[in-house]
């Protein structure tokens, strides 16, 4: 069969070396704008159309599910009306994995718990602990999710974070016991408990599984890398599957706050060895000059693969870097470039990017004193409007009877005029006698 197909040819020489590579444990390193996608998407093209492996032999591993979006979209663009591979995120081809093995677990018609409800839960564990005031549910929430996404022995924290973490996170956790829910930390750890606790769950994943793509691999945390682990290698610890691709690179990690290790590229190295390195290092996204700036802000990086990011694309006067006396001082000036910008190029050509919310007071009071109009991007998305999520709790509380979080959206919703005391003699009698309706 003939390999010059679109996806190829449209290729440089170091992404065609990536996606042509033989079957093997692969780890390609692939710089900003290097076009990281369309090689892990030719390469999954690669796998079905010249060497004829089937849809369901591929999995192929993401962060967003926007980016499995595009990557599906960029496959069913190079092969039209074939049959897709699994291409999501980590969380979503866990929750397939458990609703086909749901005889293996505790309560086979669980629901999922979202944020809101994780918080909900919380809010009252905080109150029946007199911690309402110490601690808010958006800071226990976060802490026992990063605890999760750390493996048992290997926990982020010296010390526990609150002296009533542990009781607090082990109230959490029966009550979402007796609502037979999971969390969304819960989908990878109860996955990769199946494939610990159960006989044969690996050898059965493997038989059909044997081509492994990652996305990102640089924002995987412990959880994620150990269940790779357990999708890739059998019991003597050696590769069992055909191949495994993981694409990423350690200068663009940036969420290590929520439990994500850039060491995992080096961990890639190890345990998956023997392992063939492509680093992708052209930029088709800037000018050669902001490359340069680029390349050497991240050179001070440590236990990082090396490279240089370079582009054909020339200029000159790209970058201007300017140090200020303190906040004001800067929101003022950017302020007072914004104004001259806007008198030749518009202010819509204008975006000003800050790392954190805080940072956005001082810049809007200086556009506001500069008399020249902003907007703030962002909103409630449409899962988290309030009437959304009333309707999908209806929904899972015909699914699940036992969902505790759902139940309390809606038992006064629409108002039935049911108070606070009420519903906490509901809830009481209930723990009292899990069984009833």
């Amino acid at each position: 069969m003939s390999t010059d197909f679109d996806y190829l040819s449209s290729l440089n020489a170091a992404q065609k070396k990536a996606v042509t590579a033989p079957l093997c444990s692969q780890l390609v390193v692939a710089g900003a704008g290097s076009g990281k996608t369309r090689v892990i998407t030719s390469r999954i093209a690669y796998l079905m159309n010249e060497m004829g492996i089937p849809a369901h032999n591929i999995v192929a591993l993401t962060f967003t599910n926007k980016a499995g979006k595009e990557m599906k979209e960029r496959i069913s663009s190079f092969l039209p009306g074939i049959s897709l591979p699994f291409v999501g995120t980590f969380h979503s081809y866990c929750v397939r994995l458990l609703r086909q093995n749901r005889a293996l677990l505790p309560y086979p018609d669980f629901t999922i718990l979202d944020t809101e409800d994780q918080r909900g839960i919380l809010r009252k564990i905080l109150k029946s602990f007199g911690l309402e005031k110490q601690l808010t549910p958006a800071k226990i929430h976060g802490m026992i999710s990063f605890d999760k996404n750390h493996l048992p022995g290997q926990q982020p924290y010296d010390q526990p974070p609150s002296p009533y973490f542990q009781e607090i996170k082990c109230a959490y956790e029966e009550e979402k016991a007796r609502a037979h829910a999971f969390d969304f930390d819960d989908l990878l750890i109860v996955v990769l408990d199946l494939f610990a606790r159960v006989p044969g769950f690996a050898q059965a994943f493997q038989s059909t599984v044997r081509h492994i793509l990652v996305d990102e691999y640089q924002d995987t945390n412990q959880v994620q890398h150990e269940l790779l682990r357990r999708m890739a290698l059998g019991s003597d610890s050696k590769v069992t599957v055909d191949s495994i691709c993981g694409v990423g690179d350690e200068d663009q990690s940036i969420y290590s706050w929520r439990g994500a290790q850039s060491d995992n590229m080096a961990n890639f190295a190890k345990d998956f060895a023997p392992v063939e390195r492509v680093k992708i290092e052209q930029n088709y996204r800037s000018v050669q000059p902001i490359l340069q700036a680029a390349n050497h802000v991240i050179a001070n990086n440590l236990s990082r693969n090396e490279k240089n990011l370079w582009s054909d694309k020339k200029a000159d006067g790209r970058i201007l870097s300017l140090s200020f006396q303190n906040g004001y001082h800067e929101a003022d000036t950017i302020a007072q470039s914004i104004k001259e910008i806007g008198k030749h190029k518009g202010l819509k050509s204008v975006a000003v990017l800050y790392r954190t919310h805080h940072q956005s007071r001082m810049l809007e009071e200086a556009l506001m004193h500069a008399s020249l109009p902003y907007i703030i991007v962002g909103g409630i998305r449409f899962y988290e409007r309030k009437e959304i999520k009333d309707i999908l709790a209806y929904l899972r509380l015909f699914a699940n009877p036992f969902d505790r979080p759902a139940f309390l959206r809606v038992i006064n919703t629409p108002t039935r005029g049911i108070g606070a005391k009420t519903e906490e003699n509901i809830m009481q009698r209930w723990s009292e006698q899990p069984l009833l309706s």
